[in-house]
C-alpha cells in the first residue's frame, strides 16, 4: 500500500513536467526598437497600435506577456518603430494580452 502514493506522486511530477516542457521558447527580440514611458514619445511620431494575445495564463502568464512582446517588438520594427509603449497586460482566465502603441522618434540619422 505504500507504493500507490509513491506511484501518484511520481505520475503527478511527470505531467506537470510534460506541461512545463510543452510551454513554446520564442527568440527573444534583438533589434532597436526601445521600450518606452509616455514621456519618452512626446516628440514621436505615432506609427500604430499593437496588440496580441497568448494562451498562456495563471502560472505561465508572465512568460505569455513576454513572448507577446517579442513578436510584437518584431512587428513594431518592420513598421519602421523606434519606440514602444505599453499598456498593462491582461491577465484574463483563458488568456493573457497586451497592447501598446509603435512610434518612430527623431534621431541623429533621422530628425
Amino acid at each position: 500500500m505504500k507504493r500507490l502514493p509513491l506511484l501518484s506522486c511520481t505520475a503527478a511530477a511527470v505531467v506537470m513536467l510534460t506541461a512545463c516542457g510543452s510551454v513554446q521558447h520564442h527568440e527573444r527580440y534583438s533589434g532597436h526598437v526601445i521600450e518606452a514611458n509616455p514621456d519618452m514619445v512626446t516628440q514621436c511620431k505615432l506609427i500604430d497600435s499593437l496588440s496580441s494575445s497568448s494562451g498562456l495564463t495563471g502560472f505561465f502568464a508572465p512568460k505569455g506577456v513576454d513572448n507577446i512582446k517579442q513578436n510584437l517588438l518584431r512587428q513594431a520594427d518592420a513598421m519602421g518603430a523606434t519606440h514602444v509603449v505599453w499598456n498593462k497586460a491582461n491577465v484574463g482566465y483563458d488568456e493573457t494580452s497586451l497592447s501598446g502603441k509603435a512610434y518612430r522618434c527623431p534621431t541623429a540619422d533621422h530628425p
